[in-house]
């Protein structure tokens, strides 16, 4: 009776996996309905928008439908270069590769539809190999706990409601765990963080989309040698970041995407109110994200919550479609550096970034002195050696970037701009960016 169990799980997967197909969620968008290559997909509903995946071998044709009539339509990253045929309330294009979209119709960035396509898996365990939590297609209730040397899938069409906790301590990390496949993560109805990682090495995440409500979605403390990839996040609440990065060295995040009220991704030293300890950083690299910021945090943020190095880091390929402002403007940015402890922020690299949509700060840089550090007794830090290669921004309103130290024990130093293109004009003075800084800011540069 357990091998035929078996064969009807894996029996069930392949056929859902051979449609493409995201399972029903229980909340389905009215508003969309999405076909590829003639096979429906179920569009699932969030609070930021509505959803859908399939998987992608080869070119397909996608079909989408909508509730009212188009008159125009933005599927981005604009750099990807979709253009559909519009018929009525219809729309038809050719997707070629594997690719994170917002379609956006009728300039409506409350409730775009957002489209997943990935490329085919072929890492799927054994379902009752040693070591594995398999979730096949259909609704799977609780909270897991993984230890060391363990997989949990998420099969096409699974969808998990509930937590999932790589939690060890200083004296006993968890070591060698993966949380795999294309499946959801669905964590709206219950409270809670979806993904926590603390005192961890050997961590990979591949594969499955991620719907919050509640707090930070993915958050990684005092982790080594973590790879995000493949990731999708949706997260609605005020305070939900997408991906966070806390204390934690050579992480790679790499092909994901970020639709998240608060930071999108967000690299931090601790979290002492959490009970988490400053550490340094290093070793993080982020490529081929896309960001779709809401009103309360920043895109690519570093901060706050700073101290120790925070040093190393890489950001390439990313494109951020949207960052939308707060009614109260503030220092948020599309990217951002806000060193509020004693951080030694130095050699953050930023090449071949895209930013089409900003609405407060596009640049923020600063050493601050604010209320909101959690441990005033760290003191002050600084920032240093910056870059910025083939930055292309595309937004367009003009908005103020920010580039201050605090004093002169405490500065930003040595910022390098290479490469900016502001609407396809190559800017080579601060003018040109609306660019504010302080005589605590020293060699900033453009060419």
């Amino acid at each position: 009776m357990r091998f035929l169990a078996i064969v009807a799980v894996l029996c069930l997967t392949l056929a859902l996996q051979a449609t493409g197909a995201i399972a029903a969620d229980p909340e389905t968008s009215p508003k969309y309905t999405v076909a590829v290559d003639g096979k429906s997909l179920t569009v699932g509903a969030t609070d930021l928008g509505a959803y859908a995946g399939f998987d992608l071998r080869n070119p397909v044709t996608v079909h989408v439908t909508v509730n009212v009539d188009i008159h125009s339509v933005a599927v981005r990253p604009t750099a990807l270069e979709i253009s559909p045929i519009v018929a009525g309330r219809a729309l038809t294009f050719r997707l070629a590769s594997p690719s994170y979209l917002s379609i956006e119709i009728n300039g409506d960035i409350a409730y775009p539809l957002f489209l997943f396509s990935d490329p085919p898996r072929t890492d799927a365990p054994n379902p009752v190999g040693t070591g594995i939590h398999y979730f096949g297609p259909g609704e799977h209730t609780g909270d897991v706990n993984l230890n060391s040397d363990e997989t949990l899938y998420l099969a096409r069409g699974a969808v998990m409601k509930g937590q999932i906790n790589i939690v060890g301590s200083a004296q006993d990390l968890k070591k060698n765990v993966h949380i795999l496949g294309p499946g959801i993560i669905d964590t709206r109805s219950a409270g809670n963080r979806p993904v926590r990682i603390r005192y961890a090495n050997s961590v990979t995440i591949d594969g499955p989309t991620i719907l919050n409500k509640d707090a930070w979605t993915l958050a990684a403390y005092a982790t080594r040698d973590l790879r995000i990839l493949n990731i999708k996040i949706i997260a609605s609440n005020r305070y939900s970041d997408g991906i966070g990065i806390i204390g934690s060295t050579n992480v790679i995040l790499d092909r994901v995407f970020v639709r998240s009220n608060d930071d999108s991704i967000a690299v931090k030293s601790g979290k002492p109110s959490f009970g988490w300890p400053y550490r340094d950083v290093s070793g993080v690299s982020v490529s081929r994200a896309v960001i779709f910021n809401g009103p309360y945090g920043n895109g690519l943020e570093i901060g706050y919550e700073l101290a120790g190095k925070v040093h190393n880091i890489q950001y390439s390929d990313i494109d951020i479609i949207h960052k939308v402002s707060d009614t109260n403007p503030y220092r948020r940015a599309a990217v951002s550096i806000h060193n509020d402890g004693n951080a030694a922020v130095s050699n953050i690299n930023y090449q071949n970034i895209r930013i089409e949509d900003v609405t407060e700060n596009l640049f923020y840089i600063g050493v601050l002195n604010t209320t909101e550090v959690e441990d005033r007794s760290v003191g002050l830090g600084s920032i240093g050696k910056i870059a910025f290669t083939n930055v292309s921004v595309t937004a367009p309103q003009p908005v103020p970037s920010v580039i201050e130290g605090y004093d002169t024990g405490h500065p930003v130093r040595n910022v390098m701009f290479r490469g900016l293109i502001y609407h396809g004009v190559p800017v080579k003075e601060p003018q040109q960016l609306g660019l504010q800084t302080n005589d605590h800011a020293a060699n900033v540069t453009f060419g």
